[in-house]
Parts: C-alpha cells; structure tokens; sequence
C-alpha cells in the first residue's frame, strides 16, 4: 500500500529532516494499528516549509492563542438515544475484548444509525482482514457471529447490518470486504479527514456540529480544536442536569404562552359564566319555576372553558 504524506512544516533548524521523522512516525502507527509485515507499505513524503505568515503564529513574544482562519467549536449534553448506541457500537468493536474473540475484523469501522420512531437501524462497515478467512462461507458466517455478538451486547434494541455492499452470492474475494492489512485504505478510500468525527467521537448532522472533524488539523496551530475538546469536555461534564440550555429556554417560552392562554380562558369563563347565570334567571323567571333543568345545554360552553382552564393550570404548574 503506497502512503503519501504531505503538508507544511517548520523545521527548528537547516539540518531537521522532517521527512525522516514524518516517515518513521507514519510507519510505527501503521505497525500497531494492522499488525502487518512492514514490507506492505510504501511510505512517501512530500512535507514544505510552513508560509511566513502561518510561521509567525508561534512566533508572536505575548504568547497568546490564535487561530489562522475562521471557525467554531460546539458541545453539547445530554446524547440521544441513538447517538449513544451509535457511540456503544464502535466502543465494542474498537474493544480488546472484540479483538481477541473475533481476530478476522480489521481496524478501521464504521457505524452510521439511523431511527425511526422508536426503531434503531446501525449500518456497520467492518474490513475484515483476509489470513483469517478460510473461504467465502466462513466469511458470511463471522459476519453473522458479529452481528449476534453486537446485538447481545447493546442495551438498546438495534436492526443492525454489516458490510451491505457484499454480493450474497459471491464466489470469491472479489463479492466480499476483505484486506491485507484491515483499512479500508486497500479498497479505495482516500480517507480525508474533513468528514470525520468530531471530538465527541461522532458526526452528527441533526445537532449543532463542529466545522471540521477532530483529526483535520492540529490543534496547536488552528486553535478551533482545542474549542472543540474544551466545549465537548464542558457540556459532557453538564450532562448531569436534565435540561440543556437550549431545552430551558423553549420550556420558558412554552410556560409564558400557557399563561397566555390562560388568562384568555379565564376572561371567556367570566363572560359565558355571566351570561349564562343571566339567561337562566330569566328564563326561570319567565318560566316561573326556577328550573335550570330545560336549559341544561347553555350551560356547555362554560363547562368547556373550565375544563380548559383545569387542562392548562395543570401544563403550567405540573410542568417540571
């Protein structure tokens, strides 16, 4: 597998070579993270000086953080349902535990879920590595054990899926996800970073989200990141309140409008109950027996706007 790395960098001195360094840093990573004979991997290096205007960032005397472009960090507390699950799911399948019992499946995992009401679906994209498969056969059945084995080990009830891009019918490596090594690197992908998680560990494109993903720059040199882990750190440790900020804020805007209406609700009783006390005397009067018993119905729409009345006193005092 041939490895291209580049970039800028700025070097203490005439003589630091960056590229050694960049290499021999590259290909420790690569040796811990497949477990590989070295010989797999082709590593090259095409690293520049960093520009005098980004340079100058460090080289400031006040010491004071900056950024060189514009962007924002984002937290947020507590996790969904489904982002835990999502978050569960490749906690298991990164776990030393998972590693021993199923060797076959590679490092680089991917978990997308998605839900429907109250149903979760996890999609799962598992590089299985190839010395560890005997046959097509053994492939789908691993595949399966993994499956149960997540299934089992989830606290939520979970639809789950792996490798949907497999021909069922396959007859050889060629209708399955299988690699050398065990990134996906082998069959295509480029791996930008752009998209990746973020410091939560998750891309969350129904939530406020972070600009960039975790690894897409360094932290010393765009500040944003060092936003990111501090405003993810700070509402992962609020998390133990039942409300975010942002839910606060709707249920005060909620509990004024039902104040609101119950005013309203309160000035209609006062003029349907007036007026109906009114037309029952006189019809009493009229009637000569005082009976309200003929005239039940003029009653209803006060009995209605009671009724109300109770409903929202209820909303508005109950409403934790």
């Amino acid at each position: 597998m041939r490895l291209i790395i580049c970039g800028a960098a700025t070097r203490p001195h005439s003589d630091f070579d960056v590229s050694q360094l960049a290499h021999k840093s590259a290909l420790a990573s690569l040796i811990a993270a497949t477990q590989v004979d070295p010989a797999h991997f082709l590593i090259e290096t095409i690293i520049d000086e960093g520009s005098e205007n980004l340079k100058q960032v460090f080289a400031r005397p006040d010491g004071k953080p900056v950024a060189n472009d514009t962007s924002f960090g984002v937290g947020y507390a507590p996790y969904s349902r489904l982002e835990r699950c999502v978050s569960l799911a490749a906690e298991i399948l990164r776990s030393a535990e998972f590693k021993l019992r199923f060797p076959t499946a590679g490092n680089d995992v991917k978990v997308m879920g998605h839900r429907i009401d109250d149903t979760i679906a996890l999609t799962i994209a598992v590089a299985f590595i190839d010395r560890h498969v005997t046959s097509v056969n053994h492939y789908f059945a691993i595949k399966q054990e993994i499956g149960t084995y997540l299934r089992e080990s989830l606290p939520y009830a979970a639809a789950i899926q792996i490798n949907t891009l497999d021909d069922s019918d396959a007859r050889d490596e060629a209708g399955v996800y299988l690699t050398v090594s065990g990134p996906s690197a082998e069959m295509g992908d480029c791996g930008q970073v752009g998209r990746g998680n973020r410091v939560n560990g998750l891309i969350t494109p129904g939530r406020c989200m972070s600009l960039e993903a975790a690894a897409s720059k360094i932290a010393l040199f765009v500040s944003v990141q060092t936003m990111n882990t501090r405003a993810c750190k700070k509402y992962r440790c609020s998390s133990k309140f039942s409300l975010s900020k942002e839910t606060h804020t709707m249920d005060t805007t909620t509990r004024t409008a039902l104040v609101i209406a119950f005013v309203v609700v309160a000035l209609l009783l006062l003029l349907f109950g007036g007026g109906m006390m009114t037309g029952t005397l006189m019809s009493g009067g009229m009637m000569g027996s005082g009976s309200m018993g003929g005239i039940s119905w003029m009653w209803l729409p006060t009995l209605l706007v009671v009724l109300l009345a109770v409903v929202l006193i209820s909303a508005i005092f109950g409403k934790k």
